[in-house]
């Protein structure tokens, strides 16, 4: 057995040798046959590249290619945009720093160049910023390139430079300044740098460019920042942005395709109001908050997709989106305010029982947007999370409304002057009612607010003339301003233990009430708290009146009995 495999090792090393490559001499060695020369690396402007022949064996030859070398046109190299020494900007102004060692632009100074080409140095100090006003209302350049090396462009730098059309900025770049560039209307296109950091309020506010990306890592947005932009028509925001801030995109009117993607957490207060184009949305998985008004006047939004895990979206988030039809509606969203959705009729919704949701696949009945104006009884779906602003504030005939456990947020103004209505059962999950929830509900006469209610809101009562028990629960905390405020048949209303305040005409012309008991536990009570009440006594379980509390709580001076025990 040994001698067999000895002897395939020897026949296989013979073969081996016959096909391995060699120098084509009579030895029936292989000959290296190399193929056409490949470019391994480019060359550049000013670098070398390589290029390399290869035989079939693994040999190969490399060769050295040389530097192009540039070719300059009006001093800027075609290829790399290296600028020509001979083609910096003369006679324009810098100051030093102070160290020494470095410098920044202060200003035009004698130069005519209508294009600038800022130099890296000036008398042997790097040059690190362009200077607040440096160009401040120069309407003479069309132009400026700013050399690698400066970190910072100055407030107001650019600002009012109506005839710029491009602005090279250069990858050191960090820091563009408040109003560096605002109100530079023709400058047609900009390119952020990545390493940026910041953009001050109305960096580039008002001007030319029809498209942004911005792709810069922790990037911090300034209020403002593109806005009144109006040639802008699409935008890309990547994931380096946690926050597009205040008003960032607003008035941008020609925008009509928006890209949020992955890493953005926040769209801020009318950061896209009025961008009456806009047509697309794309919104990232990581958004977990929409700030009130942000999409404000945004009348040709026709559909929008909410991810799931967002923690709230803010008042007239889509107010005044008048054709917006299809709208998404995640499940687990955990806080929606008030006037999202403006009672928008062109939103197509899901309907139950004569009531108008908004949801999505799994459920369907998330939120309840509106209701029929014929409405007498209503049972909201068992899903139901939320209940919409003035939801059901046209509904005049509607006498019954039973809540289940499953709704949280009751809307400001959402029963409001509902005449009829005489009787409300209110979930046990509630946890915010909304302003003005049932002002001028004239018929309701009893209410039994829910343990999970820690303020009953301005206005919730206002003028619920038929109103006689109120039944507040012990974990309240606040009754804020007129939230009983005109219930003139009200008899009976139990304060709790832990309640610390009580706004502006709370408890005011309750002219059937004849007593209330003031918790030892109020801290604060406004300026005719208590108000015009014709026969009503007050007890305090305190021995005084608070350090916070007005001087007029008791207006008209009803009756006061200090350091009272009794029930």
């Amino acid at each position: 057995m040994k001698r067999i495999i000895l002897a395939l090792a020897t026949v296989l090393f013979v073969i081996a040798c016959l096909v391995s490559c060699g120098d084509g001499t009579d030895s029936g060695e292989h000959t290296h046959s190399y193929g056409a020369w490949s470019e391994s690396k480019a060359p550049t402007c000013t670098e070398s590249g390589e290029r390399v022949q290869k035989c079939s064996c693994g040999e190969t030859i490399k060769q050295s290619l040389a530097a192009k070398g540039h070719t300059y046109e009006n001093g800027i190299c075609k290829v790399c945009f290296a600028v020509d020494e001979g083609a910096y900007s003369k006679g324009l102004s810098f100051t030093p720093n102070g160290d020494g060692k470095t410098c920044f632009v202060s200003g035009i100074g004698a130069c005519t160049d209508k294009e600038i080409i800022i130099p890296p140095t000036y008398n042997g100090m790097a040059v690190t910023a362009i200077g607040e006003k440096a160009f401040w209302k120069n309407k003479s350049i069309t132009g400026v390139r700013i050399p690698e090396g400066v970190v910072s462009v100055g407030q107001l730098a650019f600002n009012a430079c109506s005839n710029i059309t491009y602005a090279v900025l250069p990858s050191s770049l960090k820091v563009v300044e408040k109003y560096a560039f605002s109100y530079c209307s023709a400058l047609a296109e900009i390119n952020l740098p990545r390493g940026l950091k910041e953009i001050g309020n109305g960096g580039f506010l008002s001007n030319g460019a029809t498209a942004i990306t911005i792709d810069c890592e922790g990037l911090t947005l300034g209020e403002e920042a593109f806005a009144y932009s109006r040639s802008i028509e699409s935008v890309t925001v990547n994931g380096g942005v946690d926050s597009v801030t205040r008003a960032a995109f607003s008035g941008c009117s020609a925008l009509k395709e928006l890209t949020l993607n992955d890493g953005v957490s926040i769209i801020g207060y009318e950061a896209f109001k009025n961008c009456s184009a806009l047509v697309s949305i794309s919104l990232p998985s990581t958004l977990k908050t929409i700030e009130s008004s942000a999409f404000y006047g945004c009348a040709t939004l026709e559909s929008i997709a909410l991810p799931s895990g967002m923690d709230n979206i803010g008042s007239m988030a889509f107010y005044a989106c008048d054709n917006l039809k299809y709208v998404s509606f995640p499940s687990d969203i955990k806080e929606i305010h008030s006037e999202v959705f403006n009672k928008n009729r062109a939103i197509v919704c899901n309907e139950n029982g004569g009531c108008y949701y908004l949801g999505n696949e799994q459920n369907p009945y998330v939120l309840l947007l509106y209701a029929s104006e014929s409405v007498t009884e209503v049972q909201v779906h068992e899903k139901t999370r939320f209940i919409g602003y003035s939801a059901f504030a046209a509904c005049k005939q509607l006498t019954r409304v039973e809540l289940p456990d499953s709704v949280e947020i009751i809307g400001n103004s959402a029963f409001y002057g509902c005449s009829a209505l005489e009787s409300v059962s209110l979930g046990g999950g509630l946890k915010v009612l909304g302003y003005s929830a049932f002002e001028n509900c004239s018929a309701l006469k009893s209410i039994e607010i829910p343990a999970g209610i820690t303020t009953v809101s301005e206005g919730a009562f206002r003028f619920c003339v038929k109103l006689s028990t109120v039944v507040l629960p012990s974990g309240l905390e606040r009754i804020d301003n007129g939230a009983f405020d005109g219930c003139t048949s009200l008899t009976s209303i139990n304060l709790p233990q832990g309640l610390v305040f009580i706004g502006a005409r709370a408890i005011a012309d309750c002219d059937s009430l004849t007593k209330i008991i003031i918790p030892s536990s109020v801290e604060a009570i406004r300026d005719k708290g208590f108000c015009d009440n014709a026969v009503l006594t007050i007890y305090c379980r305190a021995q005084e009146q608070g350090s916070d509390w007005a001087s007029h709580w008791n207006w008209s001076l009803s009756p006061v009995e200090w350091g009272y025990t009794g029930e």
